[in-house]
């Protein structure tokens, strides 16, 4: 498991850039999804990537989306986006992924959310982590339920994230504990780029009170600023390092709108208190493939919008969908590439066995398959263990 990356260079200026071609990779061999809903996502998944490749998908008539590839840690990576925001399109998506890539083992949805404050102390920036407890696995559907008894029970419950990521995310809050997270320094790679940068928290980082709505129509909160009856939530200011980071696990609701109003906000949750974030297309995924969800919280679903720390949050969240992936190790190699491996060492083996017929002299007849045995079965024989392909000189 390496936690390393490799430095990205910085495109040229210049009219005249002309991209070196990738590298190309089969469908085979991509073992995980990444799913983003918004560009600004994508884009800061791709500044964590270790390399980039060239990938021809299966061939599919109806198919309806181009990906992105690459390699994060030890882990070929397909990247996808929904045509739309919301469950419904980001189930296509990973329908078709799942037609596509049939190798890929797990994904993981990453972007921004709606951080929803009450006992955690959640801030702009922070990271929310859908994780399985004992009343939920980790995401659940708001807007999908019954009554019960005069309340309004959560009905809309989906399939667990994959072991291995789970298990992974526990390797990290270990690390986290003992002052050795790689977030701090994967999230520097990406805040070095043009527009994903930490804005300045102490600015424009601020809960208002659910009674306080925003004043004007605008995007920014001056307005709100400067009236007489602004309310604000007193928060303490966090430990030695408050401008890093801090990750929440637990319960993300999804669901198919966009919660922009404190009634709704504690409406929306019923009873679950420890919920996290809100967010729009987990729905539509976890149930196609195993699915971990990251988010970086941008925003308090409230009326006031925090559009300046979209491109943070984003990053926050690639950061640490690639520190999770680095905790796991890659596969091995894919059944297609053992097989054409073992076809190329048949293949040897039949030219090398053509050369060293009886009649030459050259190979002891004792080592000479019998008459009704075909130089293709014995080779085949040979290779079928797995890994024993490596002995011919490919």
């Amino acid at each position: 498991m390496a936690d390393t990356q490799q430095p990205h260079s910085e495109p040229s200026d210049s009219d005249s850039f002309e991209e070196s071609p990738l590298a190309s990779i089969s469908p085979e061999e991509i073992t995980v999804a990444i799913f983003c809903a918004l560009p600004l996502e994508s884009v800061a998944v791709r500044y964590t990537l270790d390399e980039e490749f060239h990938c021809r998908p299966r061939y599919n008539p109806q198919t309806k989306y181009l990906f992105s590839y690459g390699r994060i840690g030890e882990h070929k990576v397909v990247l996808a986006r929904p045509h739309q925001i919301g469950p419904v399109k980001a189930a296509l998506c990973a329908a078709a992924v799942s037609h596509q890539f049939p190798s890929v083992r797990f994904a993981l949805m990453v972007g921004i959310g709606a951080g929803i404050p009450g006992k955690r102390d959640i801030r702009l920036g922070d990271v929310a982590v859908g994780l399985p407890r004992e009343n939920h696995p980790g995401v659940m559907e708001y807007d999908l339920g019954e009554e019960d008894g005069g309340t309004f029970v959560l009905k809309g419950v989906f399939n667990k994230p994959h072991p291995l990521l789970v298990s992974a995310d526990g390797c990290l809050e270990e690390e986290e504990i003992m002052g050795r997270s790689p977030l701090r320094r994967i999230l520097r790679s990406v805040t070095r780029k043009p527009g994903y940068g930490r804005p300045d928290a102490a600015a424009s980082d601020v809960l208002y009170d659910p009674t306080f709505h925003h004043v004007n129509t605008g995007a920014d909160c001056r307005g709100c600023e400067g009236s007489s009856e602004r309310k604000v939530v007193a928060r303490g200011v966090r430990d030695a390092k408050p401008k890093y980071p801090v990750v929440h696990r637990g319960l993300i609701l999804s669901g198919g709108g966009v919660v922009k109003s404190p009634e709704h906000r504690d409406r929306l949750r019923r009873g679950y208190e420890d919920a996290i974030c809100y967010e729009m297309e987990a729905a539509g995924i976890v149930d196609e493939i195993p699915c971990l969800v990251i988010r970086g919280i941008c925003d308090y679903a409230d009326t006031h919008k925090q559009d300046g720390w979209h491109r943070y949050a984003a990053a926050v969240a690639a950061a640490y969908c690639k520190a999770v992936l680095c905790k796991i190790d890659g596969p091995d190699e894919p059944e297609a590439a053992i097989e054409q491996s073992t076809g190329d060492a048949i293949g040897k083996c039949d030219f090398t066995m053509s050369r060293h017929h009886p009649q030459s002299g050259n190979l002891p007849g004792r080592l000479l398959p019998t008459s009704d045995v075909t130089s293709s079965s014995l080779c085949q024989d040979i290779t079928r263990p797995r890994g024993l392909a490596h002995w011919f000189d490919m």
